[in-house]
C-alpha cells in the first residue's frame, strides 16, 4: 500500500467510521450476514443498489450520485479521488467480517464520465489471506509503509516500530527539516507511486495530498497549547490569535450538531458572548430549540469562524453543553436581550450553550493546517 492509498484510506475512515458504518452494520444484523440478502434487498435505495454477480462471493455496488463531501462542494475533481470511496467501502466490509478477505475493485465512477459510481466486490471467507495488509504501519516522517526490512532503529540499537531507516537512526532523526521540506523530498518520487494508481497523479496533486496526510504523522502532528506560558510551536505560528481574533470580531459563528439520523445539521449564529481562550465559548439561544434537543442527545460538534474576505476558515470541534443554570445565564446576558427573551435571564426559553474545543483545522493561504488543543 503506497502512501496515497494510505492518504486516502486514513481520510476515508475518518469518513465513515461514525454514521455511514453504523447503518451498514445495522443492515448487516437485519440480513444475518448473508451477502446475497444483503445485495439483493439491503443494498437497494434511491441513492444506491446492489447486485450479486456470483452467489456468495462476488457483488457489485452502485452509488446512482457521487456521494463524496468533498467533491460535492467543489473541493476535489479528478478521478484519483474515487480511490476514497474504495477504502471505505474495504474499511466497512472488514469492520462487518473482520475474519474475511475482500478485494474492492473500481468499474467504473461519475468523475470518470459514467452515470454512476460501481464497485465490485469479492468475498473470500476464512482467514484473512493478507492479514498484514490490514495492519500496515506507515513511517510517522515520511508515510512510507513500514515493514521489519526498513524499520529505523533507537539509541540502543533496537527496532523502532513507528520511523523507517530512511528517517531515523539510533534515536535521532536523519533530516533536519520542516515538513513542507520532506513533502517536496517526497514529491520526486511520484512516478514510483503512480505505479501502484489506477491512474497517474501530477506531482503538484501529489503535493496536495500529502498536505493533506502528513499533518496527522506523528512527527508532524502539532499541538496548540492554551498555556500562555508555553512558547508558540512555529508551525502554527499566529493561530492562536487568529482563533481569538474571528471569535471577537465576526458576527456570525456556524454551529453543527448531529441529527438523530447521524447527519450533520449547520446553523448560523450570533458569535460567542464570552470565551475562555480558545478553549471554551458560550452562546446564547433558545431552551425549546431543535439544537438544544439534538445538543442533548448527542453533545458532538463543532464551530466555524469564516472570513470571507481574507479567504480564512477556522473549524473547532469538540462537545456542547446545554446550561440553564442561572450563574451561567446572567454571566452572559446583554441589555436588550428582553427582545428575544421577554421573560428576563430567568425566561425559561433562555438557555446557554458552552462550548469545550479538543481539537481544530484552519484554512490561509491556499494551505490547510490540523491542530490539537491543549
Amino acid at each position: 500500500m503506497n502512501k496515497m492509498i494510505a492518504c486516502y484510506r486514513e481520510e476515508a475512515i475518518e469518513c465513515v467510521k461514525d454514521h455511514v458504518l453504523k447503518v451498514h452494520k445495522q443492515i448487516y444484523a437485519k440480513y444475518n450476514g448473508d451477502f446475497d440478502g444483503i445485495y439483493t434487498e439491503g443494498y437497494n435505495s434511491k441513492s444506491y443498489t446492489g447486485r450479486v454477480i456470483e452467489p456468495g462471493k462476488v457483488y457489485e455496488l452502485s452509488y446512482l450520485e457521487c456521494t463524496c463531501p468533498k467533491v460535492k462542494c467543489g473541493l476535489r475533481n479528478h478521478p484519483q479521488q474515487c480511490e476514497c470511496s474504495r477504502q471505505s467501502i474495504l474499511y466497512i466490509l472488514s469492520q462487518l467480517e473482520p475474519d474475511s478477505q475482500f478485494d474492492v475493485r473500481i468499474e467504473n465512477t461519475i468523475l470518470r464520465g459514467s452515470d454512476r459510481c460501481t464497485f465490485r466486490i469479492t468475498r473470500h471467507e476464512g482467514k484473512l489471506l493478507n492479514k498484514e495488509c490490514m495492519k500496515q504501519r506507515f513511517c510517522q516522517s515520511c508515510g512510507m509503509p513500514l515493514t521489519n526490512e526498513v524499520l529505523g532503529t533507537n539509541a540502543d540499537g533496537s527496532k523502532n516500530e513507528e520511523y523507517c531507516m530512511y528517517c531515523y537512526k539510533d534515536g535521532k532523526f536523519l533530516q533536519d527539516c520542516t515538513m513542507d521540506e520532506m513533502i517536496e523530498h517526497c514529491a520526486q518520487f511520484v512516478n514510483e507511486v503512480n505505479k501502484g494508481l489506477p491512474q497517474p497523479i501530477t506531482k503538484e496533486e501529489y503535493i496536495g495530498q500529502m498536505k493533506m496526510y502528513f499533518p496527522h504523522l506523528k512527527r508532524w502532528r502539532k499541538e496548540l497549547t492554551i498555556n500562555e506560558a508555553t512558547p508558540e510551536n512555529p508551525a502554527l505560528a499566529g493561530v492562536k490569535d487568529l482563533i481569538a481574533q474571528m471569535a471577537d470580531t465576526l458576527p456570525i459563528t456556524y454551529i453543527s450538531s448531529v441529527d438523530e439520523e447521524g447527519f450533520p445539521c449547520t446553523k448560523a449564529m450570533l458569535s460567542p458572548r464570552v470565551r475562555e481562550g480558545i478553549k471554551v465559548f458560550y452562546f446564547t439561544t433558545n431552551t425549546f430549540s431543535l439544537r438544544v434537543a439534538q445538543y442533548k442527545a448527542n453533545p458532538k460538534a463543532s464551530i466555524y469562524f469564516c472570513d470571507g474576505e481574507g479567504f480564512k476558515g477556522m473549524m473547532l470541534r469538540g462537545t456542547m453543553e446545554v446550561l440553564t443554570d442561572a450563574k451561567s445565564k446572567e454571566m452572559i446576558w446583554r441589555e436588550g436581550d428582553e427582545q428575544y427573551y421577554p421573560g428576563g435571564v430567568t425566561d425559561p426559553n433562555y438557555c446557554v450553550l458552552k462550548f469545550t474545543a479538543t481539537d481544530g483545522r484552519f484554512y490561509s493561504n491556499f494551505y490547510p493546517r490540523s491542530f490539537v488543543i491543549g
